[in-house]
């Protein structure tokens, strides 16, 4: 079997896992957020209250957002433990696209979920990274209405698991790990639906092992370990359900 050959079944092989342990994961998010949202029956030309006795808003219940995302500056650390060894590049632009599905559940907290595909690219590298990122997203908000039209300014803290596609070598490699970071934004929340902005920093630290045989004669066996930290800015909708 020949090198090209091994890393495509490589890549067969992780691709499966990849959806074996992405499924449950989304499953998980989904069914966290449809357990808090309230059953609820509205009276016939009232809306229903919370549980400060005041009339809830069209947003209260479940939102999606979707989004589109801008990856600018930052910087990827790539380190061998066993060699000692390390590496950095700065980051080109990238970008992304995602979704959350949000409920609030107090005036002053929102716990979400999301999962968001983007790619990035290192400078002197003709090959972008992809990654995968599957999300839980708690949110602390503050409300403020002006005119019928809510304001939320909110901080959310990202954190769930991260896949990529790594241009380390010749071929992506593939590696899995976990992401974080922080995030400020605001949502413009009218009757029908509503828009939001978010920037901030976000952090990804994933790992890959190497198996491999050199001039047929030396194996090597060591784990490469990526850090990412870099500059987002998101851009999307809100609908609400």
């Amino acid at each position: 079997m020949t090198s090209n050959e091994r890393a495509g079944c490589r890549r067969l092989a992780h691709m499966r896992k990849l959806i074996r342990l992405t499924l449950p994961i989304a499953v998980l998010i989904a069914v966290l957020i449809s357990l808090t949202a309230p059953s609820t029956v509205e009276g016939q030309g009232e809306r229903p209250t919370n549980l400060n006795n005041q009339k809830s808003r069209p947003h209260d219940g479940l939102r999606l957002a979707p989004y589109v995302g801008l990856l600018a500056g930052g910087k990827r650390i790539v380190s061998s433990p066993g060699l000692a060894a390390s590496a950095s590049g700065d980051l080109l632009p990238g970008f992304g696209v995602g979704a959350r599905l949000e409920k609030g559940l107090h005036d002053y907290f929102v716990l979400g979920g999301g999962v968001e595909l983007s790619s990035d690219l290192v400078d002197l590298q003709n090959k972008r990274t992809i990654f995968l990122d599957f999300n839980l997203l708690p949110k602390g908000r503050y409300l403020l209405n002006a005119r019928g039209i809510d304001w939320e300014f909110y901080f959310a803290v990202p954190l769930g698991f991260s896949f990529g596609f790594y241009p380390v070598t010749s071929d992506r490699e593939y590696a899995s790990g976990f992401n974080t970071g922080f995030l400020g934004g605001l949502q413009i929340l009218f009757e029908k639906a509503g828009l939001f902005v978010d920037l901030g920093l976000r952090f990804r630290k994933a790992r890959y092992p190497i198996d491999e045989v050199i001039l047929g004669a030396i194996r090597v066996r060591e784990t490469i370990g990526i850090k990412t930290r870099q500059f987002n800015l998101n851009v999307g909708a809100v609908i609400y359900f």
